[in-house]
């Protein structure tokens, strides 16, 4: 797997914690840079996390699934796309904050729980990990960092909540798309 397709990959995963992080960013503008830097650590941590878990259960049932990888691939991540899309055109944006730990690592769950599908699909592929963990956790760190100050900045004039979550959707399934037919 190339260096823009994990890009990419790491791109559509960033898409949820991005939404959650401009909703935070309208709750603690006197607390901007703390709440900016607790989202990016977490939400990078849990998505390199869950990748790099996703990665390993993967592994350990790659002699089920290594004749499938493309197929895998395609469905997981289409998946995931779908379940994005769908979600932009279901949910009402929602005011959030970071102010419980509990209720960050929660999210941070929550938002990674689609990096553990794509660590499976890049283990399908027999793709080392620790350099597509490391992207997808880095620019979900910066992603969600760089939301925090756009959801103070922009978010009471634009939502950009819907448009996120398609284009992260719509990443998705075309890389899904792209594995499966090479």
């Amino acid at each position: 797997m190339d260096t823009f397709t994990i890009f990419l990959l790491a791109l559509g995963l960033a898409m949820d914690a991005f939404v959650v992080s401009i909703s935070c960013g309208l709750n603690e503008p006197k607390r901007l840079f703390k709440e900016a830097a607790l989202a990016g650590f977490t939400f990078g941590a849990f998505q390199a996390g869950m990748t790099l878990l996703g990665w390993s259960l993967g592994l350990a049932f790659s002699f089920w699934i290594s004749a499938y990888s493309g197929y895998v691939s395609l469905i997981l991540l289409s998946f995931i796309g779908g379940k994005m899309i769908y979600e932009a055109f279901s949910e009402n944006p929602k005011i959030i904050s970071f102010t419980s730990v509990f209720y960050l690592v929660t999210l941070a769950i929550a938002t990674s729980i689609d990096a553990l599908a794509a660590g499976v699909s890049l283990a399908s592929l027999n793709v080392g990990i620790i350099f597509p963990a490391s992207i997808i956790g880095t620019l979900t760190l910066v992603i969600s960092f760089s939301g925090v100050y756009l959801g103070c900045k922009v978010t009471e004039i634009i939502n950009l909540s819907k448009p996120m979550n398609i284009l992260g959707g719509i990443i998705l399934i075309s890389l899904g798309v792209k594995i499966f037919l090479e």
